[in-house]
């Protein structure tokens, strides 16, 4: 592969370059609008964990997690026009290929071998990357993207381009090639995804393990959100789960999800206020407030991990649920 499929991961500074450009995609100004979606998508999310709590049995979360992760970006980031729920068959196979999209683009990573070209054609992977990466262009095709690309630019000469661009449209208007904006859209769709997924489950797990973190979230959820679950939290709801965050934060220093960084990082950056660490916080509160959670895995110290590519629990990491008594009692 010359190239990398990801714009993240190429060589010769291309993130970098267009960084700046992309950067008011992920704007504060859009922060209202992420929040929306975080509460349609967490609402998903929950009704799909009810069902797995009335099994009553131990699940992996990772799954649900990733799709989560992969409506919000379809929403906050992408110009779909309607909620998409992956949890309801929305785009049906969508998730899965994508997946296998991603484990297939870090094969060469974990196996050098398959960085040499003729390896990498013979082991039939490059077949099989080119017929997922075909799927997902039903989704964004070259002409789709062609005529979002004319819409935009229209808009933009007439001077009828909104305040709020989301990370689509800026795409549509400073692109040229429909093909890159493809690349970026799997680019952007992954590093929101992958690390979600990650990172959430491993929460979960090392939340499910220490019953007395466990008590001290579930009392600031119950803090924030009140009595109604349903209830959509605020910027500032969202700023006062500062233990959560530190949870998050821990657990991400104990099972770090990537274990290595092919960027350089020249300047002081803003982060902001963090798209994906609020994306977490919000659905993690919402499911520590209404369930309980336990694990019958080792302790911590004793797992075993992998790399895929992010760095996961081997085996998955399992929880169960069981809905809190007040939950139960209303």
């Amino acid at each position: 592969m010359e190239n990398s499929i990801l714009i993240s991961t190429n060589k010769g500074g291309k993130w970098k370059s267009q960084r700046r450009t992309l950067s008011p995609g992920l704007n504060s100004n859009l922060t209202d609008d992420f929040l929306q979606s975080f509460h349609t998508q967490t609402k998903y999310l929950l009704e799909a964990l009810e069902k797995e709590c009335y099994n009553g049995i131990e699940f992996i979360p990772d799954e649900l997690m990733g799709k989560f992760a992969i409506g919000n970006t379809f929403e906050s980031f992408l110009d779909w026009e309607t909620s998409v729920n992956f949890f309801n068959d929305d785009l049906p196979g969508f998730y899965e290929v994508f997946r296998r999209v991603l484990h297939l683009i870090f094969v060469p990573a974990t196996k050098p071998i398959y960085q040499i070209s003729v390896m990498w054609r013979l082991s039939g992977y490059e077949k099989e990357l080119r017929e997922m990466l075909s799927f997902i262009r039903v989704c964004w095709s070259r002409q789709h993207m062609l005529d979002k690309m004319e819409e935009f630019r229209r808009q933009e000469n007439n001077g009828d381009l909104g305040e709020k661009m989301k990370y689509a449209h800026i795409l549509y208007t400073k692109w040229d090639d429909p093909d890159e904006i493809f690349y970026q859209f799997l680019t952007i769709v992954a590093g929101a995804v992958e690390s979600t997924e990650s990172v959430m489950g491993s929460t979960l797990l090392y939340i499910a393990k220490f019953p007395e973190v466990q008590r001290k979230v579930y009392e600031e959820a119950k803090r924030v959100i009140g009595d109604d679950s349903e209830r959509k939290l605020s910027v500032d709801d969202v700023s006062r789960l500062t233990y959560l965050e530190m949870v998050i934060n821990e657990t991400m220093r104990l099972i770090t999800p990537g274990t290595v960084n092919n960027r350089y990082v020249g300047e002081d950056l803003d982060l902001g206020k963090r798209y994906v660490m609020m994306e977490m916080k919000v659905a993690l509160a919402k499911i520590v407030h209404k369930y309980e959670i336990f694990s019958s895995l080792a302790h911590i110290d004793d797992y075993d991990f992998e790399f895929c590519p992010f760095v996961r629990v081997k085996g998955g990491v399992k929880i169960r649920l069981e809905g809190r008594r007040s939950q139960v009692e209303i």
